[in-house]
């Protein structure tokens, strides 16, 4: 196997595995972080709980329900998030009195989409003492996405058991959706295609359902299956949702490529329009195609507009250190040793823009999660969050940031100096760790091309006598 050969079928695997609908963290590297942050978030629970009771006195002019909603929803619209919780969860008596409301269902996503996992259990008891089965349905629903988030997928198993007869339309099909992801990640494929295949054509999540039983093919080895799923759903995708349709021939193409099916996977990278997403992924994939069919002026030349694309992903990084291996094998030496010392000078001035990055003093509550890939970008560095820790870690702590900032009783404001630098201290660590994890992707790459560039120039010499 060639030094280039070597360096494509990482690559592959690593791209395989970020494509399905549901990614759980990287978690063996960061369990102990982990189960701080559970803990942590425990704690902030707690606060929030004694926040809320804490509220002197009714606020005036609301008398119902509906009032109510009127309200919050002012509030969330020119006010911060927690305001709006905060008076919602000051007037948990006219949810008692209003169980069966509709509006129930979309405030509980909204205090989910906040961390108010709690005060939702709160809201849950009350429409299931009052015997609302539908909202109850749909609450365990949205706790199901909840727990999504958090990968924890027997918890969405079980919240999803005694609702699908109370959901209707797209929410039913994405629950059987979130079902089969959930038994996807508890590796329990077959039960995973069988719930995929409950969700009827004519659904906006038929497409979704398709991709994930292609990747549930792909990681047990049934490629030509998985082909067949994806060039069906093509047509459709490429009719109404142009970025699906650009995510199947991404993981069509990677499924070829890994299976050796060069000409074919590089017709489905093609496809990828320049704008999407996953643009370099294809650039990437293509060079891997080109190179693997011994076309090495197409490899470079994909390789070269990798160099140049405005994002910088792994996808754009990896160009560099490929680009030196296929001026080996078209025996420009001049170039091989050029390039290997633009990748050298490359990554040393990403490891300086790293450092610069990580020693610079970060302003938490700045920081916000990409919503598509759950990256978050400091400076120059894009970096993955929400592949390693929950989406909460973020969020709690920018509303512990902001209740610093409030007028409030004596003890809470007790309770949150304690817990802000604990989420502090956690936050820097949890992002030193992802900032580690680069560096030393980094330093290999940049290792590989000091050792690429000095191997170079000892077979030069040793040519020339």
């Amino acid at each position: 196997m060639t030094d280039c050969d070597k360096r494509i079928q990482p690559v592959i695997a690593t791209v395989l595995v970020l494509l399905c609908l549901f990614r759980g963290y990287a978690q063996a590297a960061a369990d102990e972080s982990l189960q701080q942050i559970s803990l942590l978030d425990e704690k902030y629970q707690q606060l929030m709980t004694a926040y809320y009771e804490s509220i002197p006195g009714d606020p005036p002019l609301i008398v119902d329900f509906d009032q109510l909603l009127s309200r919050v929803e002012s509030t969330r619209e020119t006010q911060h998030p927690l305001d709006a919780i905060r008076l919602l969860a000051s007037h948990l008596d006219y949810l008692a009195q209003s169980a069966e409301h509709p509006a129930i269902v979309p405030l509980t996503e909204f205090l989910l989409e906040h961390n108010q996992s709690r005060l939702v259990e709160q809201i849950y008891r009350l429409v299931e003492d009052a015997g609302d089965d539908t909202n109850q349905a749909y609450i365990d629903y949205h706790l199901a996405r909840y727990f999504s988030r958090l990968n924890q997928w027997q918890a969405v198993i079980d919240r999803l058991e005694n609702s699908f007869s109370y959901l209707s339309g797209d929410d039913s099909d994405y629950a059987t959706l979130l079902r089969g992801g959930a038994l996807q990640y508890l590796r329990k494929h077959r039960l995973a295609m069988e719930s995929y295949a409950r969700i009827p054509a004519d659904s906006k999540y038929f497409i979704h359902a398709q991709l994930n039983t292609a990747i549930a093919s792909i990681r047990q080895g049934w490629v030509t299956e998985a082909r067949l799923t994806l060039k069906n759903i093509l047509p459709v995708a490429k009719s109404g949702d142009p970025e699906m349709a650009n995510r199947i021939y991404l993981v069509l193409g990677y499924a070829l490529l890994n299976k050796e099916y060069y000409r074919d996977a590089r017709d489905a990278f093609r496809q990828i329009t320049r704008d999407s997403r996953y643009t370099n992924k294809a650039l990437l994939g293509i060079a891997l195609t080109a190179i693997s069919q011994g076309d090495y002026v197409g490899g470079l030349n994909m390789l070269n507009r990798l160099k140049a694309a405005p994002r910088r992903d792994l996808s754009a990084d990896e160009a560099y250190l490929l680009l030196p291996h296929v001026y080996q094998r078209l025996n420009q030496n001049n170039s091989v040793a050029a390039s290997f010392q633009e990748a050298i000078d490359y990554y040393q001035t990403r490891l300086l823009e790293l450092n610069r990055v990580r020693r610079a003093a970060t302003r938490y509550e700045e920081i916000e999660l990409e919503a598509h890939s759950g990256d978050i970008l400091l400076g120059e560095i894009r970096l993955p969050f929400s592949q390693h820790y929950p989406f909460y870690l973020l969020v709690n702590r920018n509303h512990l940031f902001y209740l610093k900032s409030r007028n409030n009783p004596r003890s809470i404001n007790a309770a949150v100096d304690r817990l802000l630098p604990d989420y502090d201290a956690v936050l820097k660590r949890v992002l030193g760790d992802i900032f580690e994890k680069r560096k030393k992707l980094y330093t290999s790459y940049l290792n590989q091309s000091r050792y690429g560039l000095a191997r170079h120039y000892d077979e030069t010499r040793e040519g020339a006598q």
